[in-house]
């Protein structure tokens, strides 16, 4: 095992282990601090911090078992690992009402999905008590994250991509124009300016930064944002596009400064 390997030898020899699990540390925390200081940021910025937690934890599951602990604990441990591993599997299977209701639901869907959980606590832990169940946790741990990522998949896909993605409001509002205009948003996620700067391919304005742009564009905001538009664009013709229900947004043509209407 590597972290057995890295520890020192010999007297004097540096500790590499111990130097490597600083390391990992230092990798781990300072993201995390640095972007949760951070005024601009997407939860995607602290994924690389990520294999350093896999990391630690390898080095101190090993250190366990090379010291005769692990045995011994992990009867104690086995029921709140199946109850951990399982549980992702309830929001899985009820990823639409979550993503569109904000919630999740009672009645028969929750019945269904927490029988489906229980059905793999049990599994995982009946396994895990057996005298050889320790070389399975690989195994089993795996089996409900795969379970709990397909259902996702399968029953979120359409819902998640509705309310979380830009794809479906740049594809609605490339169908009502003639010809692509400057596209500029107001007081909307960063995640969805990011996203219809990508769809579209072009540089997405934003009126935040202090500057409006003096051209015809289309404007996105949250929805009932009208009074807002028309004192930043006072003296300019508005006029409403449509309206993006599953993420509350509405958008507008705004015509160039002295224009008229569109075409």
């Amino acid at each position: 095992m590597w972290g057995a390997s890295l520890k020192s030898t010999g007297a004097g020899e540096p500790d590499l282990g111990n130097q490597l699990s600083i390391f990992a540390c230092c990798w781990l925390i300072v993201p995390l601090l640095f972007f949760s200081l951070s005024q601009s940021k997407l939860p995607g910025y602290i994924l690389p911090a990520i294999p350093a937690g896999g990391l630690l934890l390898a080095e101190y599951l090993w250190q366990r078992l090379k010291q005769g602990e692990a045995a011994s604990a992990a009867k104690g441990l086995v029921l709140p690992h199946a109850l951990l591993a399982a549980a992702p599997i309830v929001t899985a299977l009820l990823i639409g009402y979550v993503i569109t209701e904000h919630r999740l639901p009672g009645g028969k869907p929750m019945l269904v999905a927490l029988a489906i959980a229980f059905v793999l606590c049990a599994g995982i832990a009946v396994t895990l008590v057996r005298p050889s169940g320790l070389r399975m946790l690989r195994f089993v741990t795996l089996i409900p994250v795969v379970l709990a990522i397909g259902a996702t998949l399968k029953l979120g896909s359409t819902a998640i991509d509705q309310s979380l993605s830009a794809r479906p409001l740049a594809k609605e509002i490339a169908n009502i124009e003639t010809h692509q205009r400057p596209l500029a948003v107001y007081h909307v996620r960063r995640e969805l300016e990011y996203g219809l700067t990508f769809y579209r391919n072009q540089l997405t304005l934003n009126y935040e930064w202090g500057t409006v742009p003096q051209q015809e564009h289309i404007l996105v905001t949250p929805e009932n944002s009208q009074v807002e538009i028309a004192k930043l664009v006072a003296g300019r013709r508005v006029s409403y596009l449509g309206h993006y229900a599953a993420q509350r947004i509405d958008y507008f043509w705004v015509g160039a400064s002295g224009a008229g209407s569109p075409h």
